[in-house]
């Protein structure tokens, strides 16, 4: 009963707390009405598809800040292409106290020839776009499955090496009305797949008839050499009727159409690769080197951020992030993150990860070179993109000698600009709603606060997980080692390892190093080689007995090295409810 009472008295003092903060946010936003939205009219321009075959279209995007009158001078366009349509979306929106607008026009273009064709500098409301080119091929080759609905599909490369990202283009051609309709998803069991972008719509000519095309594109990574076929994909629809034009209720007729299949070969990795073996269209290494006061001082952090970009790689295909030892300071490192993006038609995984390096004498602090060895696939050659050695100055506590200011450390193989981040944003006056959103900030933490005390003397205790988890059981990994199929037991080695924020999938070899049963670790490792390494190694390993070897070490469940210092930590805490 006092329990109740007690949360009447919250939920009502909850209540007047919720509608003083509506009150003060109704007024906050009746002072923000008041202010003009800004008026930065910076202009950019880019284009849905930077390659297209004569007879397609492609809509060139071009946007701009603020509110205005005016549109894009589209007569630089007169001589390579066709415009035909337009179209313009303006949006309004409140970030920190600030409101801004944007408009963006859609304008659908058909060039007039091939070859590389510009796209000049536009102006719109007194600002100018960057110049741009098109690539504009021949036309497409006739299918001879065209008709009212067919597909086509396009790899980037027939002959790529293992874990190297290609990319799967499929192009729906109709030339009807569609009123529903299904594409399947290619399915590869040797491979993984990855959605990349949102699906793109133009319009082509093919033998004289205009269609409408919707292009999807898949990231598709071989995990292991030889033969890799992409299976014949399928779509099945209803499209409007002749018979049926006019009318409100008309169930159509059904179309489909199937595209071929497709077979790759996949090259091992080459012999003098490095390892680990990063296959990427480009690759940057940069270190970001911050100190926390000025000059460096003896005792006080400084921060190292590394920074790992790689363009046709996704992040779980990336190293671990790490410093080698250095002379005179302790390295305390910061849980690193990690994230997979869209850029420039290839999945760029990342990884970023901060040291505080904590020097411990006075002096030279000398901070060493640091390397990434890779494999460049589009000059099918090994690269090493390199971080120069830096030497900052310490002094004591009470020293005065000064030191660098913060600096960025790039290195070779640079990745586009549009694809990079910067970690601090400039400085700006927000005026008094910074301090507006801390008061009601404050005043609603302190609500919760109040109710979470007073819930707390009523409510148990609940026990946290910990940062690692892994499936309750190890029932898919049995059954992949029961059928006998190598990359599926690699699948599912990967699906029980312990897991993390950062990190949701792991390599064959990071699994090895977390396994503490060396019978384990070494099964998993010749699992690796007979999947990746070159044909030579991997015939030195037989399947059937690899297999029985992988059988024999996992009969019962993997035990990970954290396991131990897991079982450490709880034997050491007395029971919670002691044995009666």
């Amino acid at each position: 009963m006092r329990w109740q009472v007690a949360i009447r008295q919250s939920r009502a003092f909850s209540s007047r707390v919720a509608m003083i903060g509506r009150a003060l946010l109704v007024g906050l936003l009746l002072l923000l009405g008041l202010q003009s939205p800004q008026v930065n009219a910076a202009a950019r321009a880019f284009l849905d598809r930077d390659s297209i075959a004569l007879g397609e279209t492609v809509t060139l995007n071009v946007e701009v800040d603020g509110i205005g009158t005016g549109e894009p001078d589209l007569s630089a366009l007169a001589g390579n292409f066709r415009v035909l349509g337009s179209s313009s979306n303006t949006q309004v929106s409140l970030v920190n106290g600030q409101q801004s607008a944007r408009t963006l026009w859609g304008v659908v273009l058909e060039p007039l020839h091939e070859g590389v064709l510009g796209i000049p500098a536009l102006s719109v409301r007194g600002e100018t776009t960057a110049p741009m080119t098109l690539t504009v091929r021949s036309p497409a080759a006739t299918s001879a499955a065209q008709g009212d609905v067919f597909i086509e599909v396009e790899t980037s490369s027939t002959q790529p090496y293992v874990q190297q990202q290609i990319v799967y283009s499929i192009r729906l051609f109709y030339a009807v009305t569609l009123l529903d309709g299904q594409l399947d998803d290619p399915r590869i069991d040797a491979a993984e797949v990855r959605r990349i972008g949102s699906d793109a719509t133009y319009q082509s000519e093919r033998n004289g008839r205009r269609y409408n095309v919707i292009e999807r594109r898949y990231a598709i990574t071989p995990q292991r050499s030889g033969e890799l076929t992409l299976p014949a994909l399928r779509f099945r629809g209803r499209a409007l009727s002749d018979a049926g034009r006019g009318r409100m209720f008309d169930p159509g007729r059904a179309v489909s159409a199937q595209a071929d299949a497709t077979t790759l070969q996949v090259r091992p990795a080459p012999s003098s690769a490095a390892t680990p073996w990063l296959p990427a269209q480009a690759l940057q290494y940069t270190a970001q080197l911050s100190a926390a006061s000025s000059p460096a001082k003896v005792g006080e952090p400084i921060t190292l951020t590394l920074r790992l970009q790689a363009q046709g790689l996704a992040a779980e295909q990336l190293p671990e992030l790490v410093l080698p030892t250095i002379d005179g300071v302790d390295v305390y490192p910061d849980q690193e993150s990690a994230q997979s993006l869209d850029g420039s038609g290839l999945i760029v995984g990342e990884r970023v990860r901060r040291f505080a390096v904590v020097p411990k004498q006075a002096g030279p602090l000398a901070i060493p070179a640091l390397q990434m060895h890779w494999w460049d696939v589009s000059k099918d050659a090994a690269a090493t993109a390199e971080i120069p050695a830096r030497q900052i100055a310490v002094v004591a506590s009470d020293g005065s000698t000064s030191v660098p200011q913060d600096s960025t450390i790039p290195a070779a193989g640079a990745l586009p600009s549009d694809l990079r981040t910067s970690e601090e944003a400039p400085n700006r006056d927000d005026g008094p709603w910074p301090l507006l959103s801390a008061l009601l900030a404050a005043l609603w933490l302190a609500t919760l606060a109040w109710v979470w005390r007073l819930r707390r003397r009523q409510m148990p205790p609940v026990a946290v997980s910990g940062a690692h988890t892994r499936p309750v059981d190890g029932r898919e990994l049995q059954r992949a080692l029961q059928g006998g199929d190598l990359p599926a037991i690699a699948t599912a080695l990967r699906a029980v390892a312990p897991t993390t924020q950062a990190q949701r999938r792991w390599s064959l070899q990071a699994v090895a190093d977390s396994l503490q049963d060396a019978a384990q670790s070494a099964a998993v490792r010749k699992l690796e080689r007979r999947l990746y390494a070159p044909r030579d190694a991997q015939e030195a390993i037989q399947a059937a007995e690899l297999r029985d070897e992988l059988r024999t070490a996992f009969r019962q469940s993997p035990r990970w090295q954290e396991d131990n210092a897991a079982d450490a930590a709880r034997g050491g805490l007395p029971p919670l409810y002691p044995p009666r």
